[in-house]
């Protein structure tokens, strides 16, 4: 994709993605995988964090570039604030939902912010999703909210 920056029109080429934080998955920030578990990180997420349906916030993600996502502005500004609309080689507008979402694991090889949602459960949201229905997740993981 192409896109220029409003502030200067620089022109680059990037790999664009899409990046979601569900409320509350930095909970992970203060641990490693070797120090606590994806299960252990559900259960302490919970506990903060109870409620049936919680907010997901994304984020545009790609060469040097971490905005939020056009409609998702936070503090009043997003991607296209300060980039154009993004473009492929043909000249074509990108359609947001067709980029990517970042997959968010909490492994030894992976210890990405919140990622023990996504390797805890295999949930991981449709793009521009705006809520994570946890009580539903949980039934079908035959979980309860302290487990």
């Amino acid at each position: 994709m192409d896109v220029s920056s409003r502030r200067g029109g620089i022109e680059r080429t990037s790999d664009l993605c899409l990046r979601w934080e569900v409320h509350g998955d930095p909970v992970s920030d203060d641990y490693t995988p070797e120090e606590a578990s994806a299960s252990e990180l559900w259960s302490i997420w919970r506990r903060q964090y109870p409620g049936e349906r919680l907010p997901i916030h994304w984020f545009v993600e790609g060469d040097g570039t971490f905005e939020a996502a056009p409609h998702f502005e936070l503090g009043g500004e997003d991607f296209l604030t300060h980039y154009t609309w993004p473009v492929n080689a043909e000249g074509e507008a990108l359609r947001w939902t067709d980029l990517r979402v970042v997959d968010k694991l909490w492994n030894p090889q992976s210890a990405a912010k919140g990622g023990f949602i996504q390797e805890f459960s295999g949930w991981k949201p449709s793009p521009f999703q705006q809520e994570m229905d946890v009580a539903l997740l949980e039934r079908v993981l035959n979980i309860s909210a302290s487990a």
